[in-house]
């Protein structure tokens, strides 16, 4: 089932989507910043505006707070360019399938975002 198959298929039930996960992997797997996003999509032309944004990062002591905020905003950079221009395809079993997925990332420029 495609997303937007899963989107038609809970907006027609009046139900909303959402998720949530855990990964239990090793330390070195664990992401120490995070981004949510609430969105609004126009459903003709396709525009996306970012209504509200929230960032969090799990820095420690901080020594450059500059160096840490180019950070957040790098991961802000990458999970919207994720988000809005790759197409990450799965398998039955959840598995990525995508070949270019992870090679060749592309990230929103400045007129972009």
């Amino acid at each position: 089932m495609s997303l937007k198959e899963l989107y038609e298929a809970a907006r027609t039930a009046g139900q909303e989507l959402a998720a949530d996960g855990h990964f239990g992997g090793t330390p070195r797997s664990v992401a120490f910043n995070a981004q949510w996003f609430r969105v609004a999509v126009d459903p003709g032309t396709g525009e996306i505006r970012i209504l509200r944004s929230v960032h969090a990062a799990d820095a420690g002591k901080v020594m450059n707070p500059m160096q840490c905020r180019d950070q957040v905003e790098g991961g802000v950079a990458q999970a919207l360019g994720a988000t809005l221009f790759e197409n990450v395809r799965l398998d039955e079993r959840g598995e990525v399938t995508t070949a270019a997925f992870r090679r060749e990332p592309r990230l929103p420029r400045k007129i972009s975002s």
